[in-house]
């Protein structure tokens, strides 16, 4: 196994014709470093890593056989009436490093986009105006433990580099410029300044005052919802953590998929991770911290110390952060599917000419566990 560098974590800084400049990525260790293109591999040159805070260890390994349906019923439309569909592609890190995509039906108009395959219908050449889109990823998973030295975690030396910025800054899902959410923030951290005691401060508070709800919140729901009821879901605790880590300054994205425990069982999820330097990502599941029930496949003796730091391998990631979408017809139809498996701002988008369709987005199913 290997780790590449991340866009996402923004690890290249300096790619030209003579040289390339990346950042350690994240769960990398000690061992060969090589330089992969279209052209083959470089010669490998090892290298030595240090790990000044804690270093991460990986074990329990599973593989995943998942498929991801949707069901599309259509009328008649204009000839040059279509429907475009953005299924989620699961994400890669460094718990879950390798992720193909095996089969896949119809043909996609675009399948290498790095967070969703993208398909595209005309309606009228949708035979017997029944139309089932599917794709099916063979997904490697580990869990992860953090074995991370708090008293070496100390403030951030740059609070200017691209990553602090992306992961502090509020955006659509994450409100952590609110009015709500800064008094909470305040009224929870104090003046404390150390970034892994402030995370904790808030992991433990939403814990400790907030009763979880089983059943996921439907309709007008909103996380803001979740001081002035006192109670939330999954979803509220995970985007609440995540907003209250970056109104305190520390780099937080949501994570959101799947929780696999069988081949028949799963369930939507969602889940944070926090930045800390000299460490890197930090995984943080307030729900399961919470007592929510689930069966791991190797038992936990303690789910909230557990779940502050550590996960397991049944966490199947399709998102880490917020994925933008932008319409890409003028006057087109779109549909954002809230509190699902994965986190973005347009699923299906219809052409101004589609009179009428329906779709129904499965839930994602487990064939097999390896």
């Amino acid at each position: 196994n290997f780790i590449c560098a991340s866009e996402n974590d923004y690890d290249y800084i300096l790619w030209t014709d003579g040289e390339i400049s990346v950042k350690v990525p994240d769960g990398a260790a000690s061992g060969p470093v090589y330089v992969m293109t279209s052209k083959g591999s470089s010669e490998p040159v090892r290298t030595a890593i240090s790990f000044p805070a804690g270093k991460k260890s990986f074990n329990n390994k599973h593989t995943f056989v998942v498929q991801i349906t949707a069901d599309v019923s259509t009328g008649n439309a204009a000839n040059e009436a279509f429907i475009t569909l953005y299924m989620p592609r699961p994400a890669e890190s460094s718990v879950q490093p390798s992720v193909n995509l095996n089969e896949y039906y119809p043909e996609p108009l675009i399948k290498d986009d790095p967070k969703d395959i993208i398909y595209q219908k005309s309606i009228n050449s949708i035979t017997n105006h029944k139309q089932r889109f599917s794709q099916t990823y063979v997904i490697s998973s580990y869990s992860m433990n953090s074995n991370i030295i708090p008293a070496k975690i100390t403030g951030y030396a740059d609070t200017k580099s691209v990553l602090y910025n992306a992961y502090t800054t509020p955006d659509f899902c994450i409100p952590s410029n609110n009015e709500t959410v800064i008094e909470l923030k305040n009224h929870i951290i104090g003046k404390e300044k150390n970034p892994y005691k402030k995370a904790l401060l808030i992991y433990n508070y939403l814990l400790d005052n907030y009763k979880l709800e089983s059943k996921v919140r439907t309709g007008d729901a909103s996380v803001l919802d979740l001081p002035r009821r006192n109670s939330g879901d999954a979803y509220d605790f995970a985007i609440m953590f995540t907003a209250l880590c970056r109104a305190a300054g520390i780099p937080a994205i949501p994570c959101s998929g799947i929780l696999a425990e069988s081949s028949s069982v799963t369930h939507p999820h969602w889940w944070a991770e926090i930045y800390f330097e000299k460490f890197g990502w930090f995984p943080v599941d307030p729900a399961l911290g919470s007592g929510m029930e689930f069966t791991p496949f190797v038992p936990v003796e303690n789910p909230r110390n557990y779940y502050f730091g550590n996960i397991d391998c049944q966490h199947i990631y399709f998102s880490r952060g917020w994925n933008q979408i932008r319409a890409s017809l003028t006057n087109s139809k779109t549909v954002y599917l809230p509190r699902s498996y994965a986190l973005q701002s347009i699923w299906e988008e219809a052409s101004d000419e589609t009179s009428s369709y329906s779709s129904l987005w499965n839930p994602p199913s487990i064939n097999g566990i390896y």
